[in-house]
């Protein structure tokens, strides 16, 4: 993983639906290759994050958490590996998923991502996920590693989707 990364934005949800909201919007910059670690507190949205990115996708397959069978691929408008790297503890473990092939047209979203980021190429983005202060709402902070395509992120995150459907909720 890059070791320079720009905290983009910090973002309150109120809502499951609310955070896959978030997701889609992130969607519209991900590319083949891309990969995203979702790290932070148990329970604070990392597979909502997963339904709204494979929704964007059009992806027909329920997404669930794979905790226990590691990783699923779902076909959608791009392919999406979903891997939770909860119970990997090197970089072994991560090879015999034997993924390296699915990696080259994918889009990948590692929940725990951050206990095997050291052995993961091609990390975009690093979603960290917390609990807000109020029941149901969580605080995400989306950092970009890629400095090239900075201007993507902020413009999608800070300028666009997200934030003017925000300001149109506020406004009704």
């Amino acid at each position: 993983m890059s070791s320079t990364s720009e905290l983009v934005v910090e973002i309150k949800t109120d809502s499951a639906e609310m955070t896959r909201e978030v997701a889609k919007d992130i969607s519209a910059i991900l590319r083949p290759k891309d990969t995203v670690i979702l790290t932070g507190d148990l329970g604070a949205g990392k597979t909502q994050f997963v339904k709204g990115v494979a929704t964007a996708l059009h992806v027909k397959d329920s997404v669930v958490s794979p905790t226990f069978i590691i990783g699923a691929i779902y076909e959608g408008d791009l392919k999406l590996i979903h891997i939770d790297a909860y119970r990997l503890d090197s970089l072994y473990e991560v090879l015999d998923l034997g993924l390296d092939d699915e990696f080259l047209d994918s889009i990948c979203l590692i929940e725990w991502g951050n206990k095997i980021a050291d052995f993961v190429e091609n990390v975009f983005l690093t979603v960290v996920f917390g609990f807000g202060e109020v029941e149901n709402e969580r605080l995400l902070k989306v950092y970009c590693h890629d400095q090239n395509r900075l201007d993507d992120v902020k413009k999608v995150m800070v300028d666009g989707l997200y934030f003017s459907r925000k300001e149109k909720e506020i406004s009704k």
